[in-house]
């Protein structure tokens, strides 16, 4: 008598299953067997078996009879596994029995290996792509100022980013400027220029009756007695011409000499 599937014997003639034995773990016996089969690699079977199951994607073989669930931070897609794989940089796996890592999504990144999450980025970096191991820093002229951020943004105008990785971009000195976004440097007001307040984007004229030759001035020269300056953004004062006078400074006029007096010379 044939011995049934799971079960197997090497006696001959038998006329009884009382001779056949049960297949142990791990191993299988088709009906009529003579002996038992052992499992394949990654794959597991009960006692008294008729075939081998390979563990599933999520699981690996961890010992007889016994497929186990992938840890966190590790996935195996594959049937008849005998290992799960760390997740690689840049993917995590946050739950168990995992078939696959998950790439970390923008603003985030995992910088090793079995991540069971990723960190959001700093401020002063981003990350715009998926899958990052790292944050990319914000370059020179650029600033981040939140965290789990996508992208950088420019400086604004009236400030500045000398340096990476900036949270927050300077603002311009008194005497200095900056006219457009993105720069690293702000530019020193022009002679015949003022600034007197800090994060501006622009200079303004010195006022009449004052002038300067100088660059980068907080503010602009008031004229001397006997000089003026007629006109805005001025970068020297010119004297009272001959018959004529001022007697205050900063002024922007000259005044005539009254009758009976006079003025031989300028200034």
């Amino acid at each position: 008598m044939a011995c049934v599937a799971g079960r197997y014997s090497a006696a001959t003639a038998a006329t009884s299953n009382a001779t056949c034995a049960e297949c142990g773990v791990d191993t299988y016996a088709a009906a009529g067997a003579t002996e038992c089969v052992e499992c394949g690699e990654g794959e597991i079977a009960p006692p008294g078996s008729p075939s081998c199951a390979p563990c599933e994607p999520g699981h690996y073989y961890a010992s007889a009879g016994v497929c186990a669930v992938c840890a966190a931070g590790r996935a195996t897609a594959e049937f008849a596994s005998t290992v799960c794989a760390n997740c690689t940089a840049g993917r995590f796996a946050v739950d168990t029995a995992m078939e696959a890592c998950a790439p970390c999504g923008v603003g985030r990144y995992a910088p090793g290996s079995s991540a069971t999450e990723c960190t959001a980025c700093s401020v002063g970096t981003f990350a715009n792509t998926t899958g990052l191991a790292s944050c990319y820093a914000a370059s020179m002229g650029s600033y981040v100022g939140i965290t789990n951020a996508g992208a950088s943004e420019l400086c604004q105008a009236g400030r500045f980013g000398n340096a990476t990785s900036l949270s927050v971009c300077y603002a311009c000195d008194l005497g200095r400027f900056s006219p457009t976004t993105g720069l690293t440097v702000c530019d020193p007001c022009g002679a015949g220029q003022r600034q007197d307040a800090t994060g501006q984007s622009s200079c303004s004229q010195c006022e009449t009756g004052r002038a300067t030759a100088l660059t980068g001035q907080v503010v602009c020269a008031a004229c001397d007695v006997g000089k003026i300056a007629a006109a805005e953004g001025l970068t020297a004062c010119t004297n009272c011409t001959v018959g004529r006078f001022q007697a205050w400074s900063a002024s922007s006029v000259c005044d005539a000499c009254e009758t009976g007096r006079y003025a031989p010379t300028g200034g």
